[in-house]
């Protein structure tokens, strides 16, 4: 029987969201762009942006890589409930120079 007693996200997943779509802008990848670049669709994107639905891992780390994010963001933006979508993109900011 698989033990399932891993850390769970604690669902700052608003502010991953943010994040990414901030870092995507950034970089100037429109969405349509980047779901032919990491073989996904338009959708997928928006949800992801959105953190309307979970993601397959697999395409939430070819945006990130994509974008040129950082996995650490990701994870320190997930695993804190009280993050916001302004804190998503001032951390996006933060990384490209953005002002």
């Amino acid at each position: 029987m698989p033990n399932n007693d891993y850390p769970k996200p604690k669902d700052g997943g608003v502010a991953v969201g943010a994040y990414l779509r901030a870092m995507r802008e950034a970089a100037g990848i429109s969405v349509k762009d980047l779901a032919e670049k990491i073989g996904a669709d338009n959708t997928a994107i928006w949800r992801i942006e959105a953190w309307k639905s979970d993601s397959r891992s697999s395409v939430l780390l070819k945006f990130v890589c994509a974008v040129r994010a950082s996995a650490d963001d990701v994870v320190l933006l997930m695993n804190n409930p009280d993050a916001t979508r302004e804190d998503g993109e001032r951390l996006a900011h933060l990384r490209t120079g953005i002002r």
